[in-house]
């Protein structure tokens, strides 16, 4: 399959497979994604080591990156890989398999897997081959052996467009200053250049432009404050303004509010706070008459339909 072939050979990519800019002007660089990959008989782990042979570590490492990269030098320039075998391949550069598993031990920063790959094979992305009958495109699967690796990959490549938004906010940012710009100003005028200059994709552009949902969530989630000195939001500035000078009761009510407020009857009495927050939720006072019908008084019970709505005690409201 071609589209699992990796090619870092013409103008196009020199600019994506190199390390960094600067390797641009070195006449040997460095595959940015490691192609070639190490070729073996055998799968294995591969862990970090020391030098080999006992050298001194800056010298073994260098001896190291050298073997390794005229390898890969060879891998890249032979046409005929597939008449080479890895014995071959090893036997050409006077290496052991026993060192060359030393030498990438010693530039190994981290434990990875090496595949059982022939020569030929040195160029082929990951992929499962039950996958990729369906999938029929571009596919690089890795192991991953720490969840810090996984959280930094997927935040890198979330935010790997927002570099160049980065930079121009940066630069906005010490201009603003420059002028004297007070915070709270400097802070706006900041969010309007984030608004206005994010770069958009063109299928975030599309769902957009058609209303089409950007997320969705099959659960929800509801936060439980179980701590006695959690912070609360108070009520909006226009109620507090209306209350007497006397009143105190200034914070919006929770979750154990209403718990604690439930009605007293057979069906809460023994209903923990867990199961309260997950199988009651608030009626807003818009869809009260829709979904519970006319209350006479705090005890009555009203049912519409297959759904129940209790009103609370201490003229909290109503859950349903």
């Amino acid at each position: 399959m071609p589209y699992l072939e990796h090619l870092h050979t013409g103008k196009l990519v020199w600019v994506i497979c190199l390390l960094d800019s600067k390797n641009q002007t070195k006449g040997d660089p460095d595959c940015r994604y490691g192609y070639p990959l190490p070729i073996s008989d055998e799968s294995f782990i591969l862990h970090p080591g020391s030098a080999p042979n006992g050298q001194n570590e800056r010298h073994g490492r260098n001896e190291a990156k050298q073997k390794i990269k005229e390898i890969q030098n060879f891998l890249t320039d032979t046409d005929d890989l597939e008449n080479w075998s890895v014995d071959e391949v090893l036997s050409h550069h006077n290496i052991t398999k026993d060192l060359y598993r030393e030498y990438l031990s010693a530039i190994c920063k981290r434990d990875q897997v090496i595949l059982k790959r022939q020569p030929h094979e040195a160029f082929i992305n990951f992929y499962n081959e039950k996958l990729i009958r369906f999938w029929n495109g571009n596919m690089d699967i890795q192991y991953i052996f720490n969840p810090y690796a996984v959280v930094k990959y997927v935040m890198s490549y979330i935010s790997k467009a927002e570099k160049e938004l980065g930079n121009l906010i940066r630069k906005a940012q010490e201009e603003y200053r420059e002028g004297n710009v007070d915070a709270t100003q400097e802070l706006k005028l900041l969010g309007d250049v984030y608004v206005t200059h994010r770069a958009v994709s063109q299928m975030e552009t599309i769902y957009r432009l058609t209303m089409l949902p950007l997320k969705e969530f099959s659960r929800e989630t509801l936060f439980v404050p179980v701590d006695e000195s959690s912070y609360r939001f108070t009520r909006p500035l226009k109620e507090i303004e209306q209350m007497k000078e006397d009143s105190d009761n200034i914070w919006s009510t929770n979750v154990i509010d209403k718990y604690l407020a439930r009605p007293k009857n057979e069906e809460f009495e023994g209903l923990c706070l867990a199961d309260f927050a997950t199988n009651y939720s608030a009626v807003r006072k818009s869809k009260s008459p829709d979904v519970c019908g006319a209350l006479d008084n705090e005890d009555d019970e009203v049912k519409s339909g297959t759904a129940n709505c209790h009103v609370l005690l201490n003229n909290l409201g109503k859950n349903g």
